[in-house]
């Protein structure tokens, strides 16, 4: 379930971000680049974000093997 953008964990936990644009992508925060959201892309939680987010949700469980 989506919930608004300041209960998000800021602990370097992967979640899931919403913007209004209507962009989501798996981020995480990292006080360790400036204290912002980043995406987890090529090159794990360094990746580019330039969108203020309005919701977050947890990941999804992985599938079952």
């Amino acid at each position: 379930m989506w919930q608004t953008i300041d209960s998000a964990p800021r602990d370097g936990s992967r979640v899931l971000l919403f913007e209004a644009g209507g962009f989501m992508a798996e981020v995480c925060w990292g006080e360790w680049i400036g204290g912002e959201w980043r995406d987890i892309g090529d090159i794990g939680c360094n990746g580019q974000w330039g969108y203020e987010p309005t919701h977050w949700q947890p990941l999804p469980p992985p599938p079952d093997a």
